[in-house]
């Protein structure tokens, strides 16, 4: 007589805090649906008196068959930290801000859509990423215009206006940045430069999918994009980055890329403030780890 198959153990880590759905009733709607496909499912929520990473590592020490992170980038970074190099895959269910990685990878932004990716027809690819002592952090890590707009702009914010939160205090800056002095290091290259901000980039600047680039960003390829800013104002800054993303090289005076496959260290002259995947981290000096491949994550069937 044959013994029934083991249900997959799913292990889904969910913010509370983020979307506008009742988290009571995601919950239920998470229980249900991998209940429907005979999959054993634990909720974890997060709250502010434990690592995220910590709650990911012992579930995976327990043994489960893929992590579900449901909340925005940051949520999914928390995840992804406790999870590098294990082989288990990572499903997202997007539900924050900006949710820059799930739209750069096809994952749909409605949530029962979301959940049907994961249990349906799906593939596996290995996601490059960064880290930051003991963090990862999968989108981009930015030093200048882009840390100064996070740090502005607080979490009730973001969750009345979404993306209209970043743009209205953006706004402030209309009039003018100021160049700051960079050192700056690229696996084994050395700059010495002025800029308005310098991006390590993951994954695309704003999000937007299929448009050709001069940067040319792949998630994919073991490296990471090292892109730096020469802009005064935020308009050029705006002009410059949308230059980029439509493939406009010889209108990019302002931007300066290198690959990294290593590692990436930036100084600044004057202490300056940090953000990874739409969080405020620390100040500069930061030193950047790349970490090739190493997270594996459930996307849509190139086919579809």
């Amino acid at each position: 007589m044959e013994e029934p198959a083991q249900k997959k153990k799913v292990f889904l880590v969910d913010n509370p805090v983020s979307g506008t759905t009742d988290s009571f009733i995601r919950r239920e709607a998470f229980l249900q649906h991998f209940e429907e496909h005979q999959w054993a499912c634990e909720v974890y929520e997060t709250t502010p008196d434990e690592t995220v990473s910590d709650a990911v590592r012992r579930a995976i020490a327990g043994g489960v068959d893929l992590v579900v992170a449901c909340g925005g980038d940051g949520t999914v970074a928390a995840v992804a930290s406790g999870m590098i190099d294990t082989g288990v895959p990572l499903a997202i269910i997007p539900a924050g801000t900006g949710n820059i990685l799930a739209r750069d990878l096809g994952i749909p932004l409605r949530f029962e859509r979301a959940l049907e990716l994961i249990t349906g027809d799906h593939e596996v690819i290995n996601l490059d990423a960064m880290q930051v002592k003991d963090q990862v952090y999968v989108l981009n890590l930015g030093v200048g215009v882009s840390s100064n707009i996070m740090a502005k702009t607080d979490r009730e914010q973001k969750r009345r206006f979404g993306m209209l939160a970043y743009i209205w205090n953006g706004l402030g800056q209309l009039t003018g940045f100021r160049l700051s002095s960079f050192a700056v290091q690229v696996d084994d290259k050395f700059f010495n430069l002025r800029a308005s901000e310098i991006m390590v980039v993951n994954s695309s600047i704003v999000g937007i999918q299929h448009v050709p680039n001069t940067v040319d960003i792949d998630p994919t390829d073991g490296s990471l994009d090292v892109c730096i800013f020469r802009a005064r104002t935020l308009w050029d800054l705006v002009v410059l980055t949308f230059n980029v993303l439509l493939g406009r090289k010889e209108r990019s005076v302002g931007l300066r890329c290198a690959k990294a496959t290593k590692r990436i260290t930036i100084r600044s002259a004057r202490r300056l403030v940090v953000q990874a995947d739409g969080e405020i981290i620390g100040e500069t000096p930061v030193e950047i780890k790349v970490l090739s491949g190493a997270l594996r994550v459930i996307v849509p069937p190139r086919s579809a």
